[in-house]
């Protein structure tokens, strides 16, 4: 199961993101996706990374790897990428909860012209953000399903 889902899933996430050794990124949710993205967002070159959850373990777990944890529940994840980054935000928002609430929370957290990199499946009746506030935005929004037999090798 982690080959063929969870870690190629994490994988793709990152990939999705476009990861420079320069850039800013977020991971939200670090379940075991979202831990392996963190994973995969550091092996593709990211430099900084920060990992938002409410979890402790999983926050620790994110921290053993290298991200920047950042609990959710006891600290404002948008006033933290923006003070990290001079106001402008992350380059890239990795998504991996799949909920109104966390792509609400992705886009946030985006500067303007950034990516945001969707793996978790949100089913929610609305979106949180509109097509007019992506495109004012200047928002790449990447969705879908991984391809895993392609990342497996």
């Amino acid at each position: 199961m982690l080959l063929g889902d969870i870690l190629s899933t994490g994988y793709f996430c990152a990939h999705l993101a476009e990861i420079r050794s320069t850039g800013v990124y977020a991971v939200v949710g670090c379940g075991p996706v979202g831990l392996m993205t963190v994973g995969s967002a550091l092996l593709q070159g990211a430099e900084k990374v920060f990992a938002i959850d409410t979890v402790k373990e999983r926050l620790n777990m994110a921290r053993s790897f290298g991200a920047v944890p950042i609990n959710a529940s006891s600290a404002d994840p948008i006033a933290i990428l923006r003070e990290h980054t001079s106001g402008r935000g992350a380059d890239a928002v990795m998504e991996a909860v799949g909920s109104g609430a966390t792509n609400k929370l992705a886009y946030d957290l985006v500067r303007p012209g950034g990516i945001i990199s969707a793996v978790g499946v949100c089913t929610d009746n609305y979106f949180p953000f509109s097509p007019v506030q992506a495109y004012n935005k200047n928002l790449t929004y990447k969705i879908g399903r991984c391809p895993a037999r392609y990342y497996m090798d």
